[in-house]
């Protein structure tokens, strides 16, 4: 489970791009697949777009600069990298119904250019079509969008649709759809039918099947010797991959000289929140990545493994209350039947009955697994059970409500109650947690059985008595009173098919803040959500900030990584974090997707002003910029220059001094801006190169940012072509949007 594409996306380091690519080929190709459905490349036009988090944020050039290395480590492991989803799709509530109505100057300059890039310099050997249509017709029949993608950038590979996202049989197969997902529902036996009819002709079908063909040769998988022989790898070498990531992704954004934890100062510390597992360790949907929670250290592993000699006390608050109708189990409540804890043991069986004996025993720390459509363990069939078995010690006397939540076929005893019995519910039924009524300071055996009935996943929820409907604030308070700092998690979650209902932090996380800072003045917030959150109703209480994004696996690594400087946080902002929710480019269109009813525009009036952009154009002043990102260490920029290029017409080689002047090793992200002509009509400026560097304390390195003619290139409506502009073009280079200390004009020609 590596961390969440936009975590990669502020690493601002296209060589994390190839490492994180080659993981998923090879875990891919191990798995038997040779197409893997991503990355995706939708821009974030509208912050709370509910798959924020798979994409790479809101420019383009950044966008771009991840994807491509990614693209070509993942068909360098045989595996056809189909790129996603084209195109204009930027919200989840309307997408099946609901028209994007861009200009053909947005269209190309932002939200085509991730894929142009994907294309000509990826060779990308698939593309997605999207759910929503673009203009009047579905993006998986569009004659215009689909015609680009041969026309503009030559792409030679094939065209697969979304999952039931084709509509038309003839539209498709005339303008461009080569292969429907996941099975014939318009092409199928409709289009043997038209083929016998004579009203569809073998010679489109074979050009259809020629341009599959020619996105599997890509990868090899044409060629003689079997390409699918690739061996799962390394899973140490993958976790590595993994906690990198996180690390290069973890964004700094505000410290008041608390980071990093001083161990020969710090004596007491408290961690609020989920301390068993991230907070949320994926956004939900089809990326999902489920994993063995037993492979990578939890929250509190990690921070007891870096904080020894530190008294560290957990107020886990019994899993993300943010992310769930009624929190998991909290972790610290339980022990196993045999084993160490905390936790239940839990006993896998290779049948849905529990029968016989267990294929395999382990002590798992909290009962919250999303294995989607994996078996619990590698080498188990699908259709499994698990019993976990242990103790129950409740901390407060009342009635609670406890058992599995959702949909599963789930059985719980406690003591000699059976209080919840689901055992045999037909797949899919929503089952209800159980009631009891249990007294502090007992301790109660515990039996709580799953089995798999066409639902993989699993939760031991319960609402406690003292709870209510939020975390528990006074016990949080209680902790964080007696530490001499204090380490809250909190975060969003954010999945596929819903848009989020706010930028602001759900449930009582917002309170949590308060109330924990009022009564430590060392309070270090660590957020971890799949996009922008407002944060302005508390940051000013907490004394530092770090966001995290959705960390994957290693997510506990990666927080005990920065907490205490282990690592120099040099992630960057992929995106704008705004100060309100009404200081937005762009706001969902609709907060609902009915199925009926004719398509409903989305207008895309902000044209070139996205992210940004906007802000810049508007004079408005973000929460936190674009390109931001503090560090433990202090950056200096100088000596900037910029030449042509003698062997790229109208290229340039962008130079400047970067000086780490300050007394930890860290690495800087040199930012390079353009600020066109004033006839060009662009924003007032726009990324077009960065570079990332480590720099030891007192180093200076003179770093380069090459400029390609594209970088100066406009969409022009007359000639139907990306052209570029002569004139006076200003350079505006430092550390993100907003601070950019040096400047150089340069004259581009015709």
């Amino acid at each position: 489970a590596l961390p969440a594409p936009i975590a990669l996306a502020a690493s601002w380091d296209p060589s994390l791009g190839a490492a994180y690519g080659d993981v998923l080929g090879r875990d891919a190709s191990a798995k038997g697949a040779n197409g893997l459905l991503g990355p995706s490349l939708d821009l974030a036009r509208v912050y709370a777009n509910g798959r924020t988090f798979e994409a790479f944020g809101e420019d383009p050039w950044l966008a771009s600069a991840l994807a491509v290395p990614e693209i070509r480590a993942i068909q360098a492991r045989h595996v056809v990298a189909v790129i996603k989803h084209y195109v204009a799709n930027v919200e989840q509530s309307g997408q099946h119904r609901d028209s994007s109505v861009v200009d053909a100057r947005a269209l190309h300059e932002i939200y085509l250019a991730p894929f142009a890039a994907a294309v000509e310099v990826g060779d990308a050997g698939g593309v997605m079509c999207a759910y929503n249509r673009i203009g009047a017709d579905w993006s998986c029949e569009n004659a215009e969008t689909l015609g680009i993608l041969d026309r503009e950038l030559g792409f030679d590979g094939f065209v697969v649709s979304d999952w039931y996202a084709q509509h038309d049989v003839f539209k498709s197969l005339s303008n461009g759809l080569d292969l429907e997902m996941p099975k014939g529902i318009v092409y199928g036996d409709y289009l043997t039918g038209a083929v016998a009819r004579g009203n569809a002709k073998i010679a489109t079908i074979d050009g259809h099947v020629r341009r599959i063909l020619r996105g599997m040769s890509k990868v090899g998988l044409l060629d003689p010797v079997p390409a699918m022989t690739a061996a799962r790898g390394d899973a140490a070498a993958d976790l590595a991959v993994a906690r990198t990531v996180a690390d290069a992704g973890a964004v700094l954004l505000k410290n008041d000289a608390t980071l990093p934890f001083d161990r020969a100062h710090l004596r007491s510390l408290a961690v609020i929140g989920p301390s068993s597992r991230p907070a949320v360790v994926a956004g939900g949907g089809s990326s999902l990545v489920s994993f063995d929670p037993s492979s990578a250290p939890s929250i509190a592993q990690a921070i007891r493994a870096v904080a020894s000699g530190i008294d560290v006390s957990f107020a886990d608050l019994g899993g993300p209350p943010f992310a769930e109708a009624a929190p998991t189990v909290d972790s610290l409540a339980l022990s196993p039947s045999s084993g160490s804890g905390p936790g239940l043991l839990a006993s896998y069986y290779a049948n849905r009955d529990l029968a016989g004996a267990p294929s395999f025993t382990r002590v798992d720390p909290s009962v919250w697994f999303q294995w989607g459509t994996s078996p619990p363990i590698a080498g188990l069939p699908l259709a499994s059970s698990v019993r976990w078995t242990g103790t129950l010690h409740p901390s407060a006397s009342g009635t609670y409500r406890i058992g599995g939540d959702d949909a599963c076929g789930c059985r719980l005893r406690i003591g000699d109650v059976v209080v919840q019995d689901a055992w045999n519910a037909a797949p899919g039924a929503a089952t209800s947690l159980g009631t009891i009524d249990l007294r502090a300071g007992v301790a109660y055996p515990v039996v709580f059985d799953w089995r798999f009935g066409g639902d993989s996943d699993v939760r031991l929820a319960w609402r406690p008595p003292e709870r209510g409907s939020g975390p528990d604030i006074a016990r949080a308070v209680a902790v964080a009173r007696r530490a001499d700092a204090a380490v809250v998690f909190v975060g969003d979650f954010s999945t596929e098919g819903r848009d989020r209902s706010s930028l602001r932090l759900g449930g009582d996380q917002e309170a949590l803040i308060a109330a924990v800072a009022a009564v430590n003045p060392h309070t270090v917030v660590v957020l971890e959500s799949g996009g922008p959150v407002v944060v302005t109703p508390w940051i000013d209480r907490v004394a530092a900030l770090v966001e995290l994004w959705y960390p994957g696996e290693a997510g506990g690594l990666a927080a005990a990584d920065v907490l205490f400087g282990g690592v120099n946080p040099s992630g960057r902002l992929p995106l704008t974090f705004p100060a309100s929710e009404d200081d937005v480019p762009a706001a969902v269109a609709y907060a609902a997707d009915p199925p009926e009813g004719p398509p409903r525009p989305i207008v895309f009036a902000e044209g070139l002003d996205v992210g940004y952009r906007w802000y810049d154009a508007h004079a408005r002043m973000p929460e936190f910029p674009f390109g931001f990102g503090l560090s433990y260490t202090r950056f200096t920029y100088a000596n900037l220059t910029v030449t042509k290029r003698d062997a790229v017409p109208d290229g340039f080689d962008v130079e400047a001094d970067v000086t780490n002047a300050g007394t930890r090793p860290g690495a800087s992200v040199l930012q390079a801006y353009v600020a066109f002509p004033s006839a060009a009509a662009e924003p007032p400026r726009v990324l077009r190169g960065a570079t990332k560097t480590a720099l030891a304390p007192g180093e200076t390195k003179r770093v380069s940012i090459a400029l390609q003619r594209s970088a100066f290139a406009v969409w022009d409506d007359r000639s139907h072509a990306m052209r570029v502009l002569p004139g006076t073009y200003s350079v505006d280079v430092g550390a993100s949007s907003r601070d950019l200390p040096l400047e150089a004009t340069i004259h581009v020609g015709e």
